[in-house]
């Protein structure tokens, strides 16, 4: 198995690979070790590099990157159904070093059934244990039909994160926090969690928190959308800092308001959590969810309710208005 299935391998700065199709690199299942995978695979030694408007589909990891000062940009990854391992999933772009930024991809369809999960896979997956991660921005990515949007798989440093303008209708978790993960920030993004699997997963949340140590995390200006028969609330697993945030709930939508407000905001926000400055509860009123059309209808209750958080465009390169950003990824 030359190079673990890796078809380019960077050992060098300043090099642009752009515009390529990969398939099978290699096929699934494999016995290489994981963190070798990667159709492009980014060593330690391959810093301020571009991997742009390439494709890839059924590989195990489409990128893994362990340099730094890296941009994974524009790629289209999808439809990878088989596991690398008996309980371990495809992965989109696995990022394993500090100051790199993830943006304007396509993750469609990496998801595989898993012995230990019911199922396994993701979008993004934050890895190796040995080494630190930080000064990581991942924006303006969409997320469909995955095992989940971004995964940390803890024990080391993971700091100074940034993920905004994404839009995600996947299964399982949109972030796993495995921590330590400390100074993220989860900005503008468009969340969806209405799919489930006929069989139970291990964890069909919107995020969860292991491990300890996740801190100074805060959510601002998204929209959650979730059906309570299927997943479990936004903050079942904990509650951290947030604001400005659209939350709804497909199973409640004709719910009769409750006379105790404690209670009712637990039936859409999990646990002990209560609305905070700017949150609301309602319909964000998109165009087409069962089609993946987030935009926003008039008369959202996310149009200009979100608070100035300085971002210059949507998920659609649309320009914001500092004045009166609305809630979630799409500008109306």
């Amino acid at each position: 198995m030359a190079f673990n299935g890796n078809a380019i391998r960077l050992n060098a700065d300043h090099i642009i690979v752009e515009g390529l199709f990969f398939e099978r690199c290699p096929s699934n299942p494999v016995s290489a070790d994981i963190h070798l995978l990667g159709a492009v695979f980014l060593t330690t030694n391959a810093n301020h590099c571009i991997v742009r408007n390439c494709e890839m589909t059924q590989t195990p990891v489409g990128v893994t990157i362990y340099g730094e000062h890296n941009l994974i940009a524009a790629n289209f990854i999808h439809d990878n159904n088989q596991p690398i391992m008996p309980h371990w999933g495809p992965m989109g772009v696995v990022i394993c070093g500090s100051r790199n930024e993830v943006c304007s991809n396509r993750f469609v369809n990496y998801c595989a059934p898993s012995e230990e999960y019911g199922h396994d896979g993701g979008a993004i997956e934050i890895n190796d244990r040995s080494l630190p991660k930080e000064d990581i921005v991942i924006h303006h990515n969409l997320s469909l039909r995955n095992q989940g949007f971004i995964e940390w798989v803890g024990r080391v440093k993971q700091d100074n994160f940034v993920i905004h303008h994404n839009v995600c209708m996947d299964y399982q978790a949109f972030l796993g926090f495995t921590g330590p993960c400390t100074n993220i920030r989860v900005e503008n993004n468009t969340v969806v969690r209405t799919l489930a699997h006929p069989e139970d997963d291990s964890e069909d949340v919107v995020f969860w928190s292991y491990m300890g140590g996740n801190t100074n995390i805060s959510f601002q200006n998204n929209i959650f959308v979730f059906d309570g028969s299927r997943v479990e609330p936004v903050f079942s697993r904990g509650e951290f800092r947030h604001s400005h945030n659209l939350f709804f709930r497909t199973d409640f939508a004709s719910l009769r308001k409750q006379p105790n407000p404690d209670a009712y905001q637990r039936r859409y926000l999990g646990g002990g959590a209560h609305l905070r400055s700017g949150d609301k509860l309602g319909d964000p009123l998109f165009r087409d969810m069962a089609k993946a059309d987030f935009h926003l209808l008039p008369g959202s209750p996310a149009i200009g309710a979100g608070t100035n958080l300085n971002h210059i465009v949507d998920f659609e390169e649309k320009p914001i208005l500092s004045d009166k950003p609305s809630i979630g990824a799409l500008e109306p």
